[in-house]
């Protein structure tokens, strides 16, 4: 009887899985599959759906997949061997079509000096920040926003039995019912709640203080070490906050902090050389888009000026 082309796909393909193919069985092979495009179609098929078990099997076994016939095939030899697996090599590719996809994943971007709101299907709110991007998973089993850089403040819309969960770097925070604000710089992690609490801990890490719960009014900065740090503050809370207006509230801020801030909504960078300028205290309310505004008041303040440099604006002390 004249095998099927299914059954000779999958003669080749246990016999490359089982390590028995040599040269020449490569060389039959490569001409079996140059003879017909449908061969081709076949054998891809049927290859890749063989695969895919092979990583299934690895997983342990699935309710409703005949993971442990599949192995013994790998030990059949002959036609009713091969048979065998021309038919189930179909049955598990239909089988991991017909299982539900991974939720895929939507992404929301700002770009520098840019805001935008998002309001999710559950009703959650996120605003934006400058130069921000977030990518939100959501399926019937849980909710996930990953932050991939900048900042975001969160009006979660509470579920106990499917928290809400935001992961930036290697921290993850788990909404309890609340406000709050994360930003993601280069080396460190900020969180604030305005109301409710989180949990903010560790992605992998296991030991004692990489985790902590924030109630409203907390503050926490995590090092690039995983080390927490947390501080009770509502009006700094609320200072963080106030980027949502549009301003910069500078009180309690370094020069140097006060010029990363306006760095990171304006392409055109302010830079502090001076350490002992840098950690010069000020305050002030001013508009996140306008740093000359910012320049005008470290002149008439301060009495600090500014050096244009290039694509760079430079903040030295006055020769007065």
């Amino acid at each position: 009887m004249t095998e099927s082309i299914e059954e000779i796909a999958a003669r080749f393909i246990l016999k490359r899985d089982a390590d028995g193919a040599n040269d020449a069985d490569e060389q039959e092979l490569a001409s079996w599959l140059e003879e017909s495009p449908r061969h081709q179609v076949v054998y891809w098929r049927l290859e890749d759906a063989w695969s895919r078990a092979d990583r299934i099997r690895a997983l342990g076994p699935m309710p409703g997949a005949p993971v442990p016939f599949i192995r013994r095939v790998q030990h059949w030899g002959g036609r009713a061997g091969i048979a065998v697996a021309a038919s189930i090599l179909p049955i598990v590719a239909g089988w991991l079509l017909m299982r539900p996809a991974p939720p895929v994943p939507v992404v929301y971007s700002t770009e520098v000096g840019g805001q935008k709101l998002v309001t999710l299907e559950d009703g959650t709110v996120i605003d934006l920040n400058t130069d921000t991007q977030i990518e939100v998973r959501y399926s019937d089993s849980q909710r996930l926003v990953t932050l991939d850089r900048g900042e975001a403040y969160f009006q979660v819309a509470h579920d106990p039995g499917r928290p809400l969960i935001v992961r930036s770097g290697n921290q993850q925070v788990t909404d309890i019912g609340t406000r709050f604000v994360i930003r993601r710089n280069a080396d460190t992690f900020f969180a604030a709640v305005a109301e409710g609490k989180v949990m903010i801990a560790g992605v992998q890490s296991t030991r004692q203080g990489s985790s902590a719960v924030l109630s409203a009014g907390d503050h926490a900065t995590v090092s690039a070490r995983s080390q927490i740090a947390v501080a009770h503050d509502m009006d700094y809370v609320q200072a963080a906050l106030s980027w949502r207006s549009g301003l910069l509230r500078l009180d309690g801020l370094t020069l140097g902090e006060a010029v990363a801030q306006f760095n990171r909504y304006n392409d055109r960078k302010l830079v502090v050389s001076d350490p002992a300028l840098s950690s010069l205290k000020i305050g002030g309310l001013l508009d996140a888009h306008n740093p000359d505004a910012f320049v005008r008041l470290l002149g008439s303040v301060y009495h600090l000026r500014a050096e244009q440099r290039g694509d760079s604006v430079k903040i030295i002390r006055s020769s007065l």
